[in-house]
């Protein structure tokens, strides 16, 4: 599929979008006035065409180490053609500003050709709030230059960039090019993940170009890593041990949660639960579907998946409460007990109805099919599983000051935690 940028943007921009041929794109580059081409997805087979995501890809080491282990699934494939891709485009072609879906971090590299990539930095920390691309002074065609400040990066033949999820950005092609891309988890960005994930699945037609939920999967790889080389401690060796985060500093207890989290809401954050079986994304539901849905919960997610969202789920239970058998988190000012899991996950519960809400105000659609109470059904579901959580999630809902659009705990109170062992560990033993 190209997108052809010599035409005139309407509203309809699929009256851009044509089939096309690799030879239409070398014919038109030859050209002293031809077309302006973007083609963005030139699928790679496997993942090793593209190693250069190393040693940073903590989703490839988790892969690998969890193979064999129950739960992965012994025919289980890597989503190759959602992380690694070629991308060809003629000169001028560009791509508005957007972040990039599901909350990876991008890698790419310049073949041949040049590419201007541009990256916006808020003044202030406003990514990791609901309703950022909300009002009236946000737009991704003109940043506000009171909010954002604007680097750009030439990338030329053999320059290769590593960008973090959760960035807004956009690229000019300055001359006919072709490009290596991919996309990887990494655990030191995992709260960023958290944040860019929940940006898309409620605001995806607005903010990003594309999705990419397969790569769900490598969440749920994360999580089984996680558990068995923490939880369960098995054996890992040094390269290993450098994609496992450090429970005792705050950095790492939240980038562990962060997973846990992710995967105890992993049937919330699946685009596909939101749609009965068989339903197409632009078609609503008939009444058959609809009660298959809403009465037995049904949806267009396949057995083999949603048995593995439910195992992934067991081990994020388990692992927080493994985490609260052997740490505790106090508030360092006022020597005050903080119950971090049961935080955290109810604030990411409590900010995705909140920004769902302000989405349907905007009119903004994110995850096909996905209303409001849907949402709410979901969180429900998931979290009776953890009391403790559902009950801080409806805390969070009463809040009326301006910390109920964090998506993520507030930086200043993260600081003041002080995480240690607890003198007298309990016994643990995992119920997975």
């Amino acid at each position: 599929m190209f997108v052809d940028q010599s035409v005139k943007l309407t509203d309809n921009q699929n009256e851009r979008l044509f089939q096309g041929t690799i030879q239409q794109l070398l014919d038109e580059s030859r050209k002293p006035n031809g077309k302006v081409l973007n083609a963005l997805e030139f699928l790679f087979s496997e993942p090793g065409d593209l190693p250069m995501s190393q040693p940073f890809a903590s989703d490839m080491v988790a892969w690998y180490a969890t193979v064999g282990q129950p739960g992965a699934g012994k025919d289980t494939h890597i989503p190759v053609n959602h992380l690694r891709w070629g991308l060809c485009s003629l000169e001028n072609a560009y791509t508005a500003f957007h972040i990039d879906a599901e909350g990876l971090c991008t890698l790419i590299q310049v073949m041949s050709g040049a590419k201007l990539w541009i990256i916006a930095v808020p003044k202030r920390p406003v990514m990791s709030t609901a309703g950022v691309f909300f009002g009236e002074r946000f737009s991704f065609k003109a940043l506000n230059p009171d909010d954002w400040d604007v680097e750009a990066v030439l990338l030329l033949p053999g320059t290769r960039l590593l960008m973090r999820p959760n960035v807004v950005h956009s690229v000019i092609t300055t001359g006919h090019s072709i490009c290596h891309g991919g996309h990887f988890y990494a655990t030191s960005t995992i709260q960023e993940t958290v944040c860019g994930l929940i940006h898309s699945f409620i605001c995806r037609d607005l903010i990003t170009n594309t999705s990419h939920h397969p790569s769900r999967l490598l969440l749920r790889r994360l999580m089984q890593f996680f558990y068995y080389g923490l939880v369960m401690e098995h054996p890992t060796d040094e390269s290993e041990k450098a994609h496992l985060p450090d429970l005792l500093t705050q950095q790492g207890s939240l980038d562990f949660i962060a997973v846990c989290s992710l995967n105890v809401l992993g049937n919330v954050l699946h685009h596909q639960t939101y749609s009965a079986p068989n339903q197409d994304e632009d078609e609503p539901a008939d009444q058959e579907q609809q009660k298959l849905w809403d009465q037995y919960d049904v949806n267009d997610i396949s057995f083999d998946e949603r048995t593995h969202i439910r195992h992934a789920r067991g081990l994020a239970l388990d692992a927080i409460r493994w985490y609260e058998t052997k740490f505790e988190v106090i508030e360092s000012k006022y020597g005050d007990r903080v119950e971090l899991p049961t935080e955290c996950i109810g604030l990411h519960a409590s900010s995705l109805l909140r920004y769902k809400e302000r989405a349907i105000a905007e009119g903004v659609k994110g995850a096909p099919h996905c209303e409001y109470w849907m949402l709410k059904k979901q969180i429900k579901n998931a979290l009776q599983l953890h009391p403790p959580s559902l009950a801080a999630c409806d805390d969070y809902l009463q809040l009326k000051d301006g910390n109920n659009n964090n998506l993520v705990l507030n930086p200043e109170f993260v600081q003041g935690l002080l995480i240690r062992p607890k003198n007298t560990w309990a016994d643990f033993e995992g119920r997975i």
